[in-house]
């Protein structure tokens, strides 16, 4: 070993000479050989080798080879968790005040405690390091760090970990790519995991396992930020929760969602809700045949100029404010979709400036008993025309206020409808005098 290695390295260690030496959570230095981490105390700096003990004891020899030690570093700073429950808040206030967090060692409930729920507000950085989750560690939540701008994690094991719910809730951080963590093939929820992240530009959560997931509810919740999002290859099968999935991303353009397998949710409550530059939404082959709520699902996607549900199937009974505030929308396909026993479609369209025409004679739409239909076009000041065909209205309430200021309507086609629909319809026009010349076509000669 030349005089120049054996100056580094007795400088480098020299600092970790008061380190606590018994297993136990630790604040301090750790040396780094080839990816391995351990303290050291009587450090021996031999001709052919080093001679050190670390924090247990355990004596550990690196040998020279042909004059060159084994590639040696000190990391400062190092927060050490033991699975005991030595770990206190006095030493994360220490990580706290060097303004970035390095993690290492054992995570157990009682450790994450003192770390979670805005505990390490102040840190701008963090790194997990080989950290692994004791048997009893089943959620890495809550996190909840607003100054944190960037997180790593590098081989890294949750093998118990089944929730992710709001990790990064309300964070700093600018992209998040998955990996390096292995968590449960049973993880269930990454409920509000991005919550909040205003600064938030781009998620990819490619290979990330979630055939066991049934909650992405709030998942990326007001990222007015985020432009970049990659599901690819994740696995939605079993998702019964999507509300507010997207909803305040008001910088998103595009989401594809083609090829998803959606065939378990069942809410769909403001998914999309103010995501207020999206252009363009991919349903391709996916299936919404078991959701009863969509509620503000598109409401204020004021760029959206088309949405196609023809292929996803949507089956939905409070279709509450669903396009409110969808000025371009120009274009809305729900052939296939199945309303059947609606039971709200209040102000559904309300302001739905620029659609001409709308088709609802091939989704099943039937109203339940008491179903409102106040204002469900209200302001759509472009309509022509609206096709109820083979729909019943016959136990809606409040249909006199269909379409309140339509004063561009001009057609409603009704074949196939029952009298008490009919009748609905009438009373509907008959409301406004600026509807008297709206014309209710009732048979397929007159329609074409």
């Amino acid at each position: 070993m030349n005089i120049k290695t054996k100056s580094i390295i007795t400088l480098c260690l020299t600092a970790l000479a008061s380190m606590p030496l018994s297993a136990q959570c630790y604040m301090g230095s750790v040396v780094d050989i080839d990816g391995t981490w351990m303290t050291a105390k009587n450090l021996k700096v031999e001709e052919s080798q080093i001679v050190f003990t670390d924090h247990k004891d355990v004596t550990h020899t690196i040998a020279s080879n042909h004059g060159y030690s084994t590639p040696v570093k000190v990391i400062h700073d190092v927060l050490y968790c033991e699975n005991d429950e030595t770990m206190n808040s006095e030493l994360v206030n220490k990580a706290v005040k060097t303004g970035q967090l390095t993690l290492t060692g054992t995570l157990n409930s009682h450790n994450w405690s003192l770390l979670n729920e805005g505990k390490l507000n102040g840190i701008t950085s963090a790194r997990f390091y080989k950290v692994n989750g004791d048997e009893a560690f089943i959620a890495l939540s809550n996190l909840k760090c607003s100054s944190l701008s960037s997180v790593t994690f590098e081989d890294c094991s949750f093998p118990n970990v089944t929730s992710l719910e709001k990790l990064l809730y309300g964070s700093a951080i600018t992209s998040f790519t998955w990996g390096g963590m292995e968590v449960s093939e049973n993880l269930n929820t990454l409920e509000s995991m991005f919550s909040g992240c205003n600064s938030l530009q781009s998620v990819s959560l490619e290979g990330l396992k979630t055939s066991n997931v049934t909650s992405l509810g709030g998942l990326f919740y007001n990222c007015n930020s985020l432009s970049s999002i990659n599901l690819s290859g994740c696995d939605f099968s079993n998702v019964t929760v999507c509300s507010s999935m997207f909803s305040g991303c008001s910088n998103l353009q595009s989401i594809d969602l083609s090829g998803h397998n959606l065939k378990n949710v069942t809410n769909s409550f403001g998914m999309f809700k103010d995501c207020e530059k999206l252009t363009n939404i991919n349903f391709a082959d996916c299936d919404f045949r078991k959701v009863t709520g969509s509620k503000y699902m598109f409401y204020q996607c004021k760029a959206l100029q088309t949405v196609d549900l023809s292929g996803a199937k949507l089956s939905s009974k409070d279709c509450y404010e669903m396009f409110m505030d969808c000025g371009n929308l120009n274009s809305v396909n729900l052939s296939g979709c199945n309303f059947n026993g609606v039971t709200t479609c209040y102000e559904m369209f309300k302001n739905c400036s620029a659609l001409k025409e709308i088709d609802l004679s091939g989704c099943s739409f039937n109203c339940a008993d008491n179903a409102s239909l106040t204002d469900m076009f209200n302001n759509c000041t472009s309509l022509e025309t609206v096709d109820f065909s083979n729909c019943d209205l016959s136990n809606s309430t409040n249909h006199i206020y269909l379409f309140t200021n339509c004063k561009a309507l001009k057609t409603i086609k009704a074949v196939g409808c029952n009298p008490s629909t009919l009748t609905k319809l009438q009373g509907a026009i008959g409301n406004y005098d600026y509807l008297s010349g709206v014309t209710i076509v009732t048979s397929e000669a007159t329609a074409e």
